[in-house]
């Protein structure tokens, strides 16, 4: 949700397709929906390698994703179908896997508190309107109104120091929602070509 400045309403994106599949030389590109990726792609949240050929393109302003991708905001706005909705009254938070949250809020003058469960230390973090947060492993975060952003221990293979990324135009959808799943060539025996 990107909220409409001086409203209380913000333009959210009706995605038809929900994954967008980029080669390593991030020239082609190809958007597919989840199940196609769960059905005819496998490795793990950061490198897919895909055994079915998807139509691909090398034009990014050619589809929602790739625009979005690309930060080509033009295109975004020709490709992509938005729909207007209100702006939630107080901050929530939708989980988006992988011990990331999605934050909305109507406004950013409120605050967040990362709590460290080691020694019990609070840093402030500032509101924002649309962000995403990913608490971290040694620790949680908390908002005045109960709301806690915890991390899942399955997430936490290595210690990290978390991250906050204020979503405030369309290009860092990209790393938002983590639609993107890079193209591997395999050979005929599945053996990666590059």
């Amino acid at each position: 949700l990107r909220p409409i400045e001086k409203t209380t309403t913000g333009s959210r994106f009706k995605l038809k397709k929900t994954t967008l599949l980029v080669s390593q030389q991030k020239t082609t590109y190809a958007e597919a929906e989840d199940w196609e990726i769960i059905h005819h792609c496998g490795g793990n949240s950061k490198l897919k390698l895909c055994h079915r050929t998807f139509a691909t393109t090398s034009r990014p302003q050619t589809g929602c994703l790739s625009s979005l991708f690309t930060g080509m905001e033009e295109h975004v706005l020709e490709q992509c179908e938005q729909k207007i909705e209100t702006l939630p009254p107080q901050p929530r938070a939708v989980s988006l896997g992988l011990s990331t949250f999605l934050v909305e809020a109507p406004n950013n003058d409120y605050t967040w508190i990362n709590i460290s469960r080691e020694n019990g230390q609070r840093t402030i973090i500032p509101g924002c309107t649309s962000c995403v947060i990913r608490p971290p492993c040694s620790g949680y975060v908390e908002h005045p109104n109960g709301i806690q952003l915890v991390p899942s221990g399955d997430d936490c293979e290595m210690e990290d120091q978390g991250d906050v990324k204020e979503v405030v135009q369309p290009d860092l959808w990209r790393d938002v929602l983590g639609l993107i799943a890079e193209v591997v060539p395999l050979d005929d025996d599945g053996i990666r070509t590059q």
